[in-house]
């Protein structure tokens, strides 16, 4: 399984890499805006990474993980908003078997905007949900923004994921901070 995923990310690693060189040749007749830098970046469980990005570039977060069954992974993402910003940070987040996105700040239907957007990846997406193995998350952060807009991704092992009879839990939610929980029925 560990070669299966070090094959994968060869094989992402390269494709990107191969894009880049084909599209250095038309750098010079389009703008930036059109054709941005692919930058590749590393993070950790645990670390929180910041950065600064703007139309010009595409900021690409390879993590890997030990994956367990009794925990999930939470990422959060943050950025400094300013109210001028008219162009909102996309941020893509890839598993083996799904996808997931959303903007910052990220609008609630009823108006209210949150610069901070966190979501519990589904365990389902896994390749093998009930042995623990290492894992690889992709998070793409891009922006059509030609302002440098600052950001910052972190992702954590939450263990208080599993819900059981009897066990009491306290939790805050919010839109833009949705909290999952897995239960077993007896």
């Amino acid at each position: 399984m560990f070669l299966l995923s070090i094959r994968f990310y060869f094989f992402i690693i390269c494709n990107l890499f191969f894009f880049v060189k084909c599209n250095q040749s038309s750098l010079d007749s389009l703008d930036l805006t059109t054709n941005p830098d692919i930058i590749i970046k590393n993070c950790t469980i645990g670390e929180l990474c910041t950065d600064s990005i703007n139309s010009t570039s595409v900021h690409y977060y390879s993590v890997q993980y030990y994956f367990n069954p009794a925990t999930a992974i939470r990422l959060t993402t943050s950025m400094k908003y300013d109210i001028k910003q008219n162009d909102p940070v996309l941020v893509v987040v890839r598993q083996i078997r799904g996808v997931v996105s959303w903007t910052l700040p990220y609008a609630f239907s009823n108006g209210m905007l949150y610069t901070s957007v966190a979501r519990i990846l589904c365990l389902f997406n896994e390749v093998n949900r009930t042995r623990p193995h290492t894992s690889t998350i992709f998070v793409e952060i891009s922006t059509s923004n030609p302002d440098l807009i600052d950001y910052s991704i972190q992702l954590d092992n939450t263990t208080e994921y599993l819900l059981e009879t009897g066990v009491e839990r306290s939790f805050t939610v919010s839109p833009a901070m949705p909290v999952y929980y897995k239960f077993i029925f007896p």
